[in-house]
């Protein structure tokens, strides 16, 4: 129906205190899969998100980059 949001062919989520961070695969208008992350937090009484969106030809190199970053993280700690 026009207007309503697909379900998400995938989901995936985890929890850290206050935080939420969801992983859900959707596909586009013309049918190409993305990801769309989303992280929620509380902060007072208020709810905020923020969203970020990869798609399919951008997923390899975000993927490098974020185990990049996370493998500086770990030499570091």
């Amino acid at each position: 129906m026009p207007g309503q949001i697909p379900a998400p062919l995938f989901t995936t989520k985890f929890n850290h205190g206050k935080r939420s961070f969801f992983f859900d695969v959707k596909k586009t208008k013309q049918d190409k899969p993305y990801l769309k992350i989303t992280a929620s937090s509380l902060k007072g009484e208020e709810k905020q998100r923020a969203y970020l969106t990869i798609f399919d030809t951008e997923l390899q190199e975000f993927c490098q980059a974020v185990s990049e970053a996370a493998g500086f993280i770990s030499t570091k700690a």
